[in-house]
C-alpha cells in the first residue's frame, strides 16, 4: 500500500523498480489511486516508483522510394518486413503485433530484456503505410534501428 497520491485520484498507475542501468528491473502490476490518494498492489515490495499509465507512441513517416518509372508517392505499396533493432528491452508492439512482453510480474529475479533484431511481417497495402511503434508497460525500451522492406 502507498499513499500520498493525492494528485493522480482515479488514475491508474503502474509499479516498477529497478530502472537503472546496471540494475534487475521488476515490474509489479498496476492500480488504481483511490479518492484518499492511496493505491495497492497485489505484489509486495518495500519500495517501488509509480508512474502514471502512459502508452508510448512512435509512428514513422511513410517510407518514398524512386522506381524506375518514377516516385512512389501516393501509389498502392506494403511493408512488407520490418527489422526492428532493440537494446535492453522488455515490452514493444508494432502495428498491433506484439513483438515482445516481458511484462509479467516477476519478484525473484526480475524480468529478462531482450537485445538482438526482431523481424514482423505486416499484412496490407495502403498510399500512406508506415509503423506505429507501442509500448504498453513503463518499462525500458530502446530502439537502435528499423529497417523496412516495401513492395509495390
Amino acid at each position: 500500500v502507498f499513499s500520498g497520491l493525492t494528485t493522480h485520484i482515479a488514475k491508474t498507475v503502474h509499479a516498477t523498480s529497478g530502472t537503472n542501468e546496471a540494475s534487475a528491473v521488476y515490474y509489479y502490476g498496476n492500480g488504481v489511486v483511490s479518492s484518499g490518494g492511496v493505491v495497492s498492489f497485489d505484489t509486495p515490495a518495500s519500495a517501488v516508483d509509480i508512474g502514471l499509465d502512459f502508452t508510448v507512441e512512435v509512428d514513422t513517416f511513410s517510407p518514398d522510394a524512386s522506381a524506375t518509372k518514377g516516385q512512389l508517392t501516393g501509389l498502392p505499396r506494403k511493408i512488407a518486413k520490418i527489422i526492428l533493432e532493440l537494446s535492453s528491452t522488455y515490452n514493444v508492439t508494432v502495428n498491433s503485433n506484439v513483438v515482445l512482453t516481458t511484462a509479467s510480474i516477476n519478484t525473484s529475479d526480475g524480468l529478462d530484456s531482450f537485445t538482438g533484431k526482431k523481424e514482423i511481417y505486416p499484412l496490407g497495402y495502403s498510399t500512406e503505410p508506415n509503423l506505429e511503434i507501442r509500448q504498453s508497460a513503463p518499462l525500458p525500451m530502446r530502439v537502435l534501428g528499423i529497417t523496412t522492406e516495401v513492395y509495390y
